[in-house]
């Protein structure tokens, strides 16, 4: 547990430093000696801020692999059968499935959590997972009010889901900055062949970080961001609020030209009769 800890306030601190140096150094317009000369006061940023955080009693990861390791949960496909074999079923039933929510083809831990399902003293509520993020709990929260027609609770959850979900975006778009794919740099390369590798490697992790998100409590929801949409313009209507309703539509349609959205589009073109209120919100 203790490594698991480590590894989240490695990625906290990592994040840290980047958001505070993007902030601290203002890009240039133009690409010129003045914006080389930007990216060199970041690289000095940065290496002061890992400095000070990196200390010899908090130093850095000095393997990644370990922390990779952190990030696929790696331990508790593990610890699921530790915590078994000191006979606490709870923490086997959550570690597995902790493991299974970003490993949901692991033959062996599935194994594990259908015999452990068939124990006395199981109980459906201990299917948790432990590395549970915010944005979440709350998507999660928000879609059972809809389901249960709470439209005040459903509307709470969704908005505040979607603001977390941004935040997790931007998190995980600053960590994706060391994702770099070295298998595509053969030999000796020009500096243009090794500078656009570099920065193909970081823009593919950026582009799935939604895609990552979008894995909740092991079902993937497809587009996140037009999944909250795709409820909130129906908890907006419900609630009477037919602006936002419109413009939780003309959200959605950015993302996915859906037959059954379109249809809503028209009836609240229908209703509302104002064109100017399928306005997408900006996020």
């Amino acid at each position: 547990m203790l490594l698991l800890f480590y590894s989240r306030y490695f990625e906290d601190e990592l994040v840290w430093c980047r958001r505070k140096c993007n902030q601290q150094i203002e890009p240039p317009e133009l690409f010129s000696l003045s914006q080389m000369h930007a990216k060199s006061e970041r690289a000095l940023c940065l290496l002061r801020c890992k400095r000070d955080k990196f200390t010899e009693n908090r130093p850095p990861l000095k393997r990644m692999n370990t922390y990779f390791d952190m990030v696929e949960r790696k331990p508790y496909q593990y610890m699921h059968i530790c915590y078994w074999k000191m006979g606490e079923l709870d923490n086997a039933v959550k570690s597995a499935y902790t493991f299974l929510v970003k490993n949901p083809t692991d033959k062996d831990t599935l194994d594990g959590l259908a015999f452990y399902m068939e124990q006395k003293g199981y109980k459906d509520e201990m299917l948790v997972d432990a590395l549970r993020r915010p944005y979440e709990d709350r998507f999660i929260s928000g879609v059972k009010a809809y389901n249960e027609e709470d439209w005040n609770r459903c509307v709470d959850d969704l908005e505040s889901s979607l603001e977390k979900t941004l935040e997790e975006d931007s998190r995980c778009r600053l960590l994706c900055e060391d994702k770099i794919d070295w298998s595509g740099v053969e030999g000796n390369p020009e500096i243009d062949v090794l500078m656009t590798s570099i920065q193909a490697s970081v823009i593919r992790c950026q582009h799935n970080c939604l895609h990552r998100l979008a894995l909740i409590n092991g079902h993937d929801v497809g587009n996140l961001i037009a999944a909250h949409f795709e409820y909130l313009h129906f908890c907006y209507y419900k609630l009477m609020r037919g602006s936002e309703a419109a413009r939780s539509v003309a959200s959605y349609l950015l993302f996915d030209d859906n037959p059954l959205v379109r249809r809503n589009k028209y009836f609240y073109q229908n209703q509302y009769n104002k064109e100017e209120l399928f306005t997408p919100h900006e996020v």
